[in-house]
């Protein structure tokens, strides 16, 4: 990772801006690269602090990393005091995974998660924080012709001194369910099958991932309902609705 002074930013030539956040605002180069730029506010302080206002610090032993499911930035640029004001990581041509289709082949996406999960279960000491269906992407790598994970905006995860692999995969299992049955962050979670409320509840208390989760659970719905092919039918079996005591 290189690490520049403030005035080269302005040697970056943009195409245009992406949709940004709270702490900063992006943009795509004509280099095929993001361009994120931090705002002076409570949510980019809130960033600092986390990392001891060593940012700087964190983004430097990011970049020793090795891993195919992590989009790393390869330019930082510093201002006074070594403060960072931005940085650019490789354009990931994607969609976040609230977007996915739902003719997206099952067998495609869970082949994915094998891998994402293989790749994260390499990180003992490092924890992912701030990870939601925006920060994820799904894309199909044409060369390979197979679709993969990418995880993005990795400011909020910080290096522990514990083993952070259990915590990383809880709480990968909970935003990737969360995206296939579109319940969002916060919402709960009703399930009127008995069967599939054990399966589910398995999953949460970490006796099995979501890998496990979605191989059991397809056999449900096939012995049910005759095909699993496509992330569509998963919500043949599986239904998730609002409290019915609400409206008793």
């Amino acid at each position: 990772m290189n690490v520049y002074s403030e005035d080269k930013i302005k040697e970056n030539k943009v195409v245009y801006e992406l949709i940004g956040g709270s702490t900063s605002r992006s943009f795509r180069t004509i280099d095929n690269q993001v361009l994120k730029l931090f705002l002076n506010n409570p949510y980019y302080n809130l960033i600092l602090s986390i990392h001891n206002d060593d940012f700087l610090g964190y983004l430097k032993e990011l970049s020793k990393i090795q891993n195919g499911s992590l989009i790393i930035p390869t330019e930082v640029y510093t201002g006074k005091n070594n403060i960072v004001l931005g940085y650019k990581h490789s354009y990931v041509h994607g969609k976040t995974i609230n977007k996915i289709s739902g003719e997206t082949r099952l067998d495609d996406f869970i082949d994915a998660i094998v891998e994402l999960y293989a790749d994260i279960l390499l990180l003992e000491n490092y924890r992912l924080r701030d990870i939601h269906d925006l920060n994820i992407i799904f894309l199909k790598l044409k060369k390979l012709q197979k679709w993969v994970f990418k995880i993005i905006d990795l400011d909020m995860a910080r290096f522990t001194d514990e083993d952070e692999r259990k915590f990383n995969i809880k709480k990968l299992n909970n935003v990737l369910f969360r995206s296939l049955f579109h319940l969002g962050l916060v919402r709960d979670v009703y399930i009127t099958d008995k069967n599939v409320k054990q399966l589910y509840e398995s999953m949460a208390n970490q006796e099995i991932d979501l890998i496990d989760f979605l191989g059991y659970y397809r056999e449900y719905i096939i012995k049910e309902y005759g095909e699993c092919s496509k992330i569509k039918d998963l919500n043949k079996g599986l239904i998730i609705k609002d409290n019915p005591s609400l409206y008793k």
